[in-house]
C-alpha cells in the first residue's frame, strides 16, 4: 500500500482519481457478482452507484436498483405495527422481526464477507493496470 500511495502521489490528481474509481468499481463488481447470486434477483436486481466522497477518496454503493427497490426489506426485514385505529403500517427497521412483518434474509452482507479479500485483489490488479497504461500516456 505503502508504494501504491507513492506511486499515485507522482501522477496528476485527474490521472489518480481515475485509477482509484476504476480500482474500486472492480472490486464493487465482484461483490455486487456475489450479491446477485446470492439473492437470485437477476443482474438488474443489484446496482453499482458512485458515491459522494471527500477529495482523495472513491466510493461506491453496491444495493437494489431503482426497479427492485423492495429488496431492502428482505435484506433488512420490516417492523409491523398498528398506529391509530386498526390501520396497518409496516415500517423499515433494520434487522427488525414482529409476527406482522417481515424477518431480515440478508444477500448484501454476506456478499460482501465472504468475498472481501476477491474484491481486494480485483481492486489491485485493475489499478496495477490503469497505472501502466497512465504512464505510457505520459510517456509519450
Amino acid at each position: 500500500m505503502e508504494e501504491l500511495n507513492k506511486v499515485l502521489k507522482k501522477l496528476p490528481d485527474r490521472i489518480t482519481r481515475n485509477i482509484l474509481s476504476a480500482g474500486v468499481r472492480a472490486g464493487a463488481q465482484v461483490i455486487r457478482k456475489a450479491a446477485i447470486v446470492k439473492c437470485g434477483c437477476g443482474k438488474k436486481g443489484i446496482a453499482i452507484r458512485k458515491a459522494r466522497s471527500p477529495k482523495g477518496t472513491v466510493a461506491y454503493k453496491i444495493g437494489p436498483s431503482k426497479e427492485k427497490w423492495y429488496l431492502k426489506f428482505r435484506e433488512f426485514g420490516t417492523y409491523g405495527g398498528f398506529t391509530g385505529q386498526y390501520k396497518f403500517a409496516p415500517r423499515w427497521k433494520g434487522g427488525g422481526y414482529t409476527p406482522n412483518g417481515q424477518a431480515a434474509r440478508p444477500f448484501l452482507r454476506p456478499a460482501l464477507d465472504e468475498n472481501a479479500t476477491k474484491a481486494i485483489q480485483a481492486m489491485g490488479k485493475k489499478m496495477g493496470q490503469r497505472i501502466e497504461k497512465e504512464a505510457l500516456k505520459l510517456r509519450g
